[in-house]
């Protein structure tokens, strides 16, 4: 293992010690209420890496890749509701394109989950996560 990979797996360890020691709750694969696939690991969520959640506070920090068509190397701020027992959830992005981790680990933008089907988004519904 190369230096430079020690440290990475070094950090992606403290990352998740900090989280509560496991794996973001939303690991799994889903189709979205856009009719999309989508799929969550451990280190990305869709085509991000996550690079910072707290499954407590239900919020994840995540970053676009560098080749990314808009906000490359940006950093975003997602919320969602509390999965149900089928593993069902809804997100919303609440900040984006922010410059650094800390900006979006600290960013105070929030939604309104009250009818996530419908509104509470920046205007509108949240993003509905079906587990296949």
């Amino acid at each position: 293992m190369t230096f430079a990979r020690l440290i990475a797996s070094t950090a992606f360890a403290l990352t998740l010690t900090a989280c509560g020691g496991g794996p973001i709750e939303l690991v799994g694969e889903y189709t979205t209420s856009f009719a999309f696939d989508e799929s969550i690991t451990e280190e990305t969520w869709g085509t991000t890496s996550i690079e910072d959640y707290d499954n407590d506070a239900n919020w994840a920090v995540t970053r676009n890749p560098a080749d990314a068509m808009f906000g490359a190397d940006l950093y975003l701020k997602q919320v969602w509701t509390e999965p149900k027992a089928d593993g069902s959830f809804h997100y919303c992005i609440v900040d984006f394109n922010l410059p650094t981790l800390e900006a979006a680990q600290t960013s105070t933008q929030t939604a309104d989950a009250s009818d996530p089907d419908n509104s509470g988004c920046g205007g509108f519904g949240w993003t509905g996560m079906t587990r296949k």
